[in-house]
């Protein structure tokens, strides 16, 4: 072996430390380093032949012994010292303390090193290295966590704790509000949503804990949070709310163009309320969706005010308000006014904004008008009149359901119904089945007024016993009736939310169609003047018309020669042709925009290229193609649809259904426009309905944006709201006293 009077000699490579040289830079030592030179033993250290070095002219080496007692001790061959590796890492640092032997400097002096042995191992801060060491160990190989992850993971388990209370809570909160419970009672603490709570508290601990800490919190008047404040549930409920509108207001905003529809109502506290509503194509599921995205506060309903609230609440809500196509409203003159109605001030702003009065109005409006003929009229009151008496009074409902059960023709023509059915003020055709009901229990009416006038001296019911014994009343009762009747089917369908013009135009244009083939065919009339004297003869009256009278002003006085004549020229023909004109001029009158209707392929014997002109040119502006591209696609559209066809689309959306956008991307904007553009507001007016229930007399100090969101709740409660994304919005919009967010 080489040897030289310096320090070093040359050293058996196969013995040397196994571990890395703990002389190293403090950035350069890793955990990994750390663990290799604090864990792996130095098995080959006695075949190491360690470095001469000449101290008070004598020659001194390291010894292996020392190692092998104090295994904290570790070797550095690049500078033949020695270290304290629990100090060297995890002691204190050069200035920090006075003890930097073995641990900031190392040990070289071999002729004293047992003496600085005995006195390192003594030091407090070795102890507190040796420790750390220790622990250290036990994090890299998995035993115990560091003091970061034990810090994370105990706030872990303090957000998991807050979360699941919370969840609890807002889980809840949208229970009731799905189900329409109210969540407050007389006094906060018996309502329903502590029920709940206590209830759910029964077979989960934590929600036990938590109930019973703020009972505790109250008693001593401290303040702590609890989640549990009205307060906190209306911002619940508002989120919620929008978790709803913001899922359907993205869907519209994917579509071409929506419709908005809106209608305004005062609520129980006298606070007039806007219901708003959009109208889209949802290719997603391959049909017309009309929906509710909630209820805003009007400051008044000019249609300047009205106008501003819709715009700015569309756009809160994320609404783009460009894409609008169509508009639908009442007749009211602030919503529909030429000039200064909603509808005008919104086309100011969109001009493509088309507005459609809406259709199920319309028809009411034909009813109404076409029911002042004097003879129908004097029915309709009679009959709210009798119909209010047996409802408002249990004694007088318990006489007419007696009769109602003696009478088995009347039982089975009621069809299970036990009472009369008053008319409805605003759904004039839903009045078909008032009529109905009475005409069906007709001899039971009758008896039951008889013993109240005879037998409890009832002077109101003589006079209506004689009224409908009158052949007028029955007659025009049973024309009335069969004629409203022909109006239900088309009622119910114009407040669909999946009916467009198209159809709506077409199925008014069937009851005309019946309405005139009905009015022309004797045999309708003389069936149903054979009911009436069946009907008539059931309480003893016989068929009879009015003496005519040459100065009679105050009814109809066409002559006759019989009485079905007489009523059928003076009662039967004025109504069914008044009626007639009202729907002609309401429901079937062409607006521009219904010429695409033509595009659909039921109709395309209808379609030419001329047409197809015509189409384009009122749609020029949302066709997004060029009147020559277009002209094309109307050739390849007439091609298409040229032919026998057992599957033809006859409607617009299984047009919109089949259509190859790709292919034919004018017409699919056209018949996406056509499509959106509102047939009722039938849908802002129920849910009118939902706010009734909601916001009812004992909850009227609801505020709007609590009504909205449990209106939203409500309409949509098959609609799966997550309670974890409903927290994350809460925890989010604004510093919490209680941790709920996880730490990445």
């Amino acid at each position: 072996m080489a040897e030289s009077s310096g320090c070093q000699n040359t050293i058996v490579t196969s013995s040397m430390p196994p571990y890395p040289d703990i002389f190293s830079e403090d950035s350069k030592i890793t955990d990994e380093i750390k663990y290799d030179i604090l864990k792996r033993p130095w098995t080959s250290i006695h075949s190491y032949d360690f470095p001469v070095r000449v101290i008070s002219n004598s020659t001194r080496r390291a010894k292996a012994k020392w190692f092998l007692e104090h295994t904290w001790m570790k070797y550095s061959k690049t500078k033949d010292s020695v270290y304290c590796a629990p100090c060297r890492f995890f002691g204190p640092k050069s200035g920090t303390s006075k003890e930097k032997t073995f641990g900031v400097t190392p040990v070289t002096d071999w002729s004293n090193i047992t003496k600085l042995i005995q006195r390192h191992i003594t030091m407090k801060s070795h102890e507190t290295s040796l420790s750390a060491a220790d622990d250290f160990l036990d994090v890299i190989e998995g035993k115990t966590k560091s003091v970061t992850r034990q810090i994370s993971s105990h706030y872990d388990k303090i957000v998991t704790r807050n979360r699941q209370i919370l969840g609890i809570i807002i889980e809840t909160i949208i229970f009731c509000g799905q189900q329409n419970i109210a969540l407050r009672g007389h006094k906060e603490d018996k309502g329903n949503f502590m029920a709940l709570l206590q209830y759910r508290s029964k077979d989960n601990d934590l929600l036990r804990e938590h109930l019973v800490s703020r009972k505790l919190e109250n008693i001593q008047s401290t303040n702590n949070t609890t989640y549990l404040s009205p307060e906190i549930q209306n911002e619940i409920i508002e989120i919620c709310g929008e978790i709803i509108s913001d899922d359907i207001v993205k869907t519209c905003n994917a579509a071409p163009c929506f419709g908005f529809m809106a209608d305004e109502a005062t609520d129980v506290a006298t606070i007039e309320q806007m219901a708003l509503c959009l109208r889209f194509y949802d290719p997603s599921e391959l049909r017309i969706r009309e929906e509710f995205i909630g209820f805003a506060e009007c400051k008044a309903t000019t249609g300047e005010s009205l106008t501003e609230s819709f715009l700015v609440n569309l756009r809160a809500k994320g609404v783009i308000v460009n894409k609008m196509r169509g508009q639908g409203y009442d007749g009211a003159a602030n919503m529909a006014g030429k000039y200064r109605g909603v509808q005008a001030r919104i086309k100011e702003v969109v001009p493509g904004a088309v507005y459609t009065h809406c259709k199920a109005h319309n028809l009411n409006l034909s009813i109404i008008h076409a029911c002042k003929e004097p003879l129908i009229r004097n029915v309709m009151n009679t009959l709210q009149e009798i119909a209010f008496m047996f409802d408002y009074s249990a004694k007088k409902l318990g006489i007419f359901k007696e009769h109602l059960a003696n009478d088995n023709t009347a039982n089975d023509n009621m069809e299970g119904r036990q009472k009369l059915k008053t008319l409805c003020e605003t759904r004039w055709a839903a009045r078909s089945e008032a009529l109905f009901t009475f005409k069906s229990a007709f001899s039971t009416a009758h008896a039951a007024l008889g013993e109240l006038s005879l037998q409890h001296g009832d002077s109101k019911a003589g006079p209506y016993q004689a009224a409908i014994e009158k052949f007028d009343f029955i007659i025009t009762l049973v024309a009335s009736e069969h004629v409203l009747s022909a109006l239900v089917a088309l009622s119910c369908l114009l407040q669909k939310k999946e009916c467009d013009l198209f159809v709506a135009a077409d199925e008014s244009k069937v009851v005309v169609r019946q309405l005139n083939d009905e009015r022309n065919d004797p045999e309708v009339w003389n069936s149903l003047y054979d009911s009436a004297v069946e009907l008539a003869a059931t309480v003893n009256t016989d068929p009879s018309m009015p003496r005519n009278r040459g100065a009679q002003r105050n009814r109809p006085n066409a002559p006759a020669q019989s009485p079905s004549e007489y009523w059928k020229l003076n009662m039967y023909l004025p109504f069914v042709d008044h009626l007639i004109a009202e729907l002609n001029t309401r429901l079937l009158t062409a607006e521009p925009r219904y010429v695409a209707q033509k595009l659909i392929p039921k109709n395309i014997a209808q379609l030419t290229l001329a047409v197809g002109d015509i189409i384009f040119n009122e749609y020029v502006d949302d066709a997004h193609v060029t009147k020559d591209e277009f002209r094309s696609e109307i050739r390849r559209w007439l091609a298409k649809w040229t032919g026998d066809f057992d599957d033809i689309p006859n409607n617009l959306h299984e047009t919109l259904n089949v259509i190859n956008k790709d292919l034919y991307p004018g017409i699919f904007q056209i018949l996406n426009v056509f499509a959106c553009m509102p047939v009722s507001t039938a849908t802002a007016e129920r849910s009118f309905s939902t706010m009734r229930r909601v916001k009812t007399y004992l909850r009227n100090t609801m505020k709007t944006n609590r009504l909205s969101g449990l209106g939203l709740l409500n309409i949509y409660r098959e609609k799966q709201i997550s309670a974890d994304t409903v927290l994350d919005i809460f925890s989010r919009k604004k510093e919490r006293k209680w941790s709920l967010i996880f730490q990445n």
